[in-house]
């Protein structure tokens, strides 16, 4: 175990992950404290409309996805190599992109929610994500370039109980849908621009330099943002959808679900970022049997989550929801079955693609990925016109799950035929 941890970078390792595992603390409370609260306090129509409200921000943050993964590789690859003028240039296209794609679709997003006739305070809830995925994308993913996600993770926890405790403590956190919606991704967000001022503060060259091209950065992250957006966009489409078709306590129970998936599936994140971090950093001097090895674990890793997710939230997610929000399953368990199959297959997506993407060309899997949503999309939309709103959805979870599993498996047979063993 010391021969192991003699290595700077892998104490670097063991730190980051020792903190992500203490985060869950607060994932805890969110489930068995948090969401109680504010389905009590702001009622099934008003907690409906904050998620609504914030997954139309997450939808308008898809651009940005793409952009972060790229960071990470440029920043990642420039340290490798001691290149610091290299980092400096990656660090400051990746802040460049970033900020100027957010004040866009911030501008977006209000006209698009006064459009639907939102009042201020459900405006300003659809912002928090896309200020959110502005500050993580840029000061958490060169953290994340050097191995340091350590950082992230404490001021992360930190700031996150203390939302917590202003939403026991004082009762309009609780009551108000925009301080209510602070809980989600105000202490991230602050956490995130604490992290930018010591990472400078730490390395204050990355700030000299020359702004690798927006543009081109831009388009090259275009398919990783895509992939990864749109499949996750997906879980904020089918609540703004059945906002607009079903009952107020449809969609709080769909919201609650992903919901529920998002806080499974980031501890999974939390120790594969760190992880594709490390390896990012040790990539180009590892021989092809250890490349072989790390991509037949991120695979092996993204199966078993795949079975875990699905058939744990199967369970756990119905449960929670009808005993602890009292909120009733708007269907027959066999009929919301994809839902739960489409939060296994975008963990298993995940998981691969958290090392695939930072040291592989990974368009080849992310335009898969495109073309799988996008028909399962064109299902979707076929179905609204013969099947009730759940059930329509439902036709969109199944052929997704399908076509991811199935590009994942070639792309790793694709990838390990091309390193002899």
């Amino acid at each position: 175990m010391s021969a192991f941890f003699a290595d700077r970078e892998r104490r670097k390792l063991g730190w980051s992950l020792g903190a992500n595992l203490l985060t869950r603390i607060s994932s805890l409370a969110m489930v068995f404290l948090i969401l109680p609260l504010l389905i009590a306090g702001l009622g099934p129509e008003r907690y409906a409309a904050l998620f609504a409200a914030l997954a139309v921000g997450v939808l308008a943050s898809i651009p940005m996805g793409g952009t972060g993964i790229l960071g990470v590789r440029l920043i990642g690859d420039a340290a490798s190599r001691g290149d610091r003028a290299g980092e400096a240039a990656a660090f400051l296209g990746l802040a460049i992109v970033n900020f100027s794609l957010a004040f866009g679709l911030i501008i977006l997003t209000v006209i698009f929610m006064i459009g639907r006739g939102n009042s201020p305070a459900l405006v300003c809830v659809a912002l928090l994500p896309i200020v959110q995925a502005a500050c993580n994308g840029t000061f958490d993913n060169a953290r994340l370039a050097y191995n340091e996600h350590y950082w992230t993770a404490g001021l992360g926890l930190g700031l996150q109980l203390f939302w917590y405790a202003l939403l026991l403590l004082a009762p309009p956190f609780r009551h108000h849908v925009l301080l209510a919606a602070t809980v989600f991704h105000a202490p991230t967000t602050v956490a995130s621009i604490a992290n930018g001022a010591l990472l400078l503060r730490a390395r204050p060259y990355l700030l000299r330099g020359r702004a690798v091209d927006p543009r081109k950065m831009l388009r090259t992250g275009a398919s990783f943002g895509a992939a990864e957006g749109l499949l996750m966009g997906a879980l904020s489409v089918v609540v703004i959808y059945l906002q607009a078709t079903s009952t107020a306590s449809v969609t709080a129970w769909f919201a609650t679900q992903n919901r529920l998936f998002q806080m499974c599936l980031t501890p999974l994140m939390m120790v594969l970022m760190p992880l594709g971090g490390f390896v990012r950093l040790k990539w180009a001097d590892a021989g092809d049997r250890r490349q072989r090895d790390a991509i037949k674990a991120a695979y092996a890793a993204g199966a078993v989550a795949l079975i875990g997710i699905a058939g744990g939230l199967s369970v756990i997610g119905p449960f929670y929801a009808q005993h602890w929000l009292h909120l009733a399953p708007p269907a027959g368990g066999w009929l919301l079955m994809p839902l739960f199959a489409l939060f296994g297959a975008i963990t298993f997506y995940r998981c691969f693609a958290a090392i695939a993407y930072l040291v592989l060309d990974g368009a080849w899997l992310a335009h898969r990925v495109i073309a799988a949503v996008l028909v399962a999309g064109f299902g979707w939309l076929v179905a609204t016109r013969f099947l009730p709103p759940v059930q329509s959805f439902g036709v969109f979870a199944a052929v997704t799950t399908i076509l991811i599993v199935a590009a994942l498996s070639r792309s790793a047979r694709h990838t390990l035929a091309g390193r002899p063993a």
